[in-house]
């Protein structure tokens, strides 16, 4: 075999340089495409969470709009049969002929009455609770909800009625003025009546 010159080693050399260069220009395009696909596909992936949670909020809050429609439809029907009844209890004591049957109707008619005064004193005390909300600027809004109800229900009906430009997220905190107490995320499934609302209090958003 014939000793290769001083020129023709120079020539190989730079040949298996060259190779090199290419080989880790190679390794390097393949590393920046894995970079580039791994995060593409970490951002993809935060899109997805940061929607399904979008998501489930939406579907709570519009749940909890829908469940304050039909508490306050059953009480309205409620309050109409006991009218109803009362008014058609009346009727028949002014137009009964026998004083036992008026005696009788008169007392089912003060038991009623009783009936009334004692659901209507518990609903002030115990069931239900005034609720104002004040906003950066506007008018406030009062509300009326059932003790046993979320805060977040006030906070969907804070976000609901508030001035133009002022709509709350659903990451909107409320606190109390005096005396002074922030509402964290975690109250907000905690009913009105076990954070000390009732029976009324004043809430900025």
């Amino acid at each position: 075999i014939k000793p290769l010159s001083e020129q023709e080693k120079k020539e190989k050399l730079q040949q298996l340089q060259n190779r090199m260069k290419e080989r880790r220009a190679a390794k390097e395009q393949v590393g920046k495409q894995e970079a580039l696909e791994k995060e593409r596909l970490r951002r993809k992936e935060g899109q997805n969470v940061g929607q399904a949670k979008h998501d489930f909020e939406a579907k709570e809050m519009q749940r909890l709009v829908q469940e304050r429609k039909r508490e306050k439809e059953e009480a309205r029907l409620a309050r109409e049969k006991v009218k109803t009844q009362i008014a058609q209890d009346r009727a028949e004591r002014t137009t009964g002929v026998s004083n036992v049957d008026n005696k009788r109707s008169q007392m089912e008619g003060d038991k009623e009455t009783q009936n009334e005064q004692s659901s209507t004193s518990q609903i002030k005390e115990y069931t239900e609770t005034r609720i104002q909300i004040r906003y950066k600027s506007g008018a406030p809004k009062a509300q009326v909800f059932k003790v046993d109800e979320p805060l977040q229900a006030v906070l969907v009906y804070a976000s609901m009625n508030a001035p133009p430009g002022q709509g709350l997220s659903s990451q909107a905190t409320l606190m109390t003025t005096f005396p002074k107490k922030i509402f964290t995320q975690e109250q907000l499934h905690i009913s009105l009546k076990q954070l000390d609302l009732v029976p009324s209090a004043s809430l900025r958003s």
